[in-house]
């Protein structure tokens, strides 16, 4: 099966791996959003890129899939750091091809590809004037809503929290033995298990029989 052809039926993927795809390069100004991009990271560059004399006047961010919502989040904190933005959010979308090969031993006749509709989004934060009749328009902030770009870039990330250990499994006592737990009755004969009884020395015969021997057979005879 080639590159370009589509599976007629599923395939099991687990001898097959990913083939990384040609990423597109970005444009000054543009910004391409993963999943795996720290938010902080992008707006501090971004704020640079507005603020600056060389910078730029216009940003466009660009994600997909679970990225969308860390595109929005980047978009609304930036609005509130930087007086004056005008945004314009467009919602598409569209088929994504995945690649596929084996693991071993790959070819191209053998590579599977596999396709898949993703949702895409796409922000334009601009300090010039944008078409206010667009879908998706949304003015600038007024100045009492925008707080000082210095008062984000100036802030420390905050640190991880490590992870507390897990204590050891086990009982309430160090190391996990507890204390056995007392009997309820308290036996008249030998230390055997405890039960509920007169004695845990075992039942109380009820015929006539042996001699009055400490035991588990010892008993009083009638």
């Amino acid at each position: 099966m080639g590159a370009d052809s589509a599976p007629t039926k599923k395939v099991d993927l687990s001898k097959y791996k990913l083939v990384p795809e040609e990423k597109e390069e970005a444009k000054q100004g543009e910004f391409f959003i993963g999943k795996n991009h720290v938010i902080r990271d992008v707006i501090t560059e971004a704020i640079e890129l507005l603020t600056k004399e060389d910078g730029c006047r216009t940003l466009v961010f660009k994600a997909r899939g679970q990225a969308v919502s860390k595109a929005v989040a980047v978009s609304e904190v930036i609005k509130r750091r930087v007086v004056g933005l005008h945004q314009i959010i467009k919602v598409d979308g569209g088929v994504v091809k995945h690649t596929y090969e084996l693991r071993e031993n790959p070819t191209e006749e053998t590579r599977v590809v596999q396709e898949k509709f993703i949702t895409g989004l796409q922000v334009c934060l601009s300090l010039e004037e944008l078409d206010k009749t667009a879908p998706g328009y949304q003015e600038p902030l007024t100045e009492d809503q925008v707080t000082d770009a210095k008062d984000f870039t100036a802030q420390p990330p905050k640190p991880k929290k490590k992870r507390a250990a897990k204590k050891p499994s086990g009982g309430r006592g160090n190391g996990g033995d507890s204390a056995p737990a007392p009997s309820r009755g308290g036996g008249r004969g030998g230390s055997g298990p405890a039960r509920r009884g007169r004695g845990s020395g075992g039942r109380r015969s009820r015929g006539g029989g042996g001699g009055g021997g400490n035991g588990a057979n010892s008993g009083r005879a009638r």
